[in-house]
């Protein structure tokens, strides 16, 4: 398995958090160019999921291998190389209020590595996208939570990341907002990416290739068809 970018694997991992167990014997297998979707029944395990493949963490037991990189023993030194490679949609953005719309798109793509006239043009159709061309150059901390979330997946998305991760994306009440939002992870997921969706509730009705659940930490797998699951 190792060495396959865009693929999240994991093998029976084991994670405690806070003296409890967030995931037991979990294994995860999604292929690249996957749009999955995890149902979690709770909220550390949810965390500890996205804190693995981040690799702010390692698990207590298992293997971890995101993008071809084994996380699971990840020097320390190589932590920052993994998530330049992972879009991650956070439940509360964490973007940089003081600096515009547009700076914040910029962040991704200058750690990338792209140069300023590749730069400008994924910023133009990004915003276009997203419908935040009126908010271009907005100080982000001028708008409001659901323009928040356009940015925050605008950036998560522009940099053509192997791995995205989407921290509960139909969290936002506006539909037409959360479509966007939706519209970016499937447009990315379309260019090749692994999308992973986790989310609190029953999955929204999208074209997922796997649908899992998590309960009291041990998960289960299923790929989806046409007519359901299989």
């Amino acid at each position: 398995m190792q060495g396959v970018a865009g693929m999240i694997h994991l093998s029976k991992v084991t994670k405690l958090s806070a003296g409890k167990t967030a995931l037991r014997e979990a294994t995860m297998i999604l292929p690249k160019g996957s749009y999955a979707a995890l149902q979690v029944d709770s909220e550390p395990t949810g965390n500890a999921l996205v804190r693995l493949i981040m690799g702010y963490e390692q698990p207590d037991r298992g293997t971890v291998i995101i993008n071809g990189i084994d996380v699971s023993n990840l020097a320390e030194a190589r932590v920052p190389f993994l998530r330049r490679n992972i879009g991650w949609l956070e439940f509360k953005p964490n973007l940089a209020g003081n600096r515009t719309v547009i700076e914040n798109l910029a962040l991704p793509l200058q750690i990338a590595g792209f140069d300023r006239k590749a730069m400008r043009e994924r910023i133009a159709d990004k915003l276009e996208e997203a419908r935040l061309i009126e908010d271009a150059n907005r100080l982000v901390r001028q708008l409001d939570t659901a323009k928040l979330r356009l940015v925050a997946c605008a950036r998560a998305t522009i940099h053509n990341p192997q791995t995205i991760l989407a921290d509960y994306p139909e969290a936002e009440p506006d539909k037409e907002k959360q479509d966007l939002i939706f519209g970016m992870l499937e447009t990315a997921n379309a260019g090749g990416a692994t999308v992973l969706m986790i989310t609190g509730k029953t999955p929204p009705s999208r074209n997922f290739t796997h649908l899992l659940q998590a309960f009291r930490g041990s998960l289960s797998q299923h790929e989806s068809t046409a007519t359901g699951l299989v």
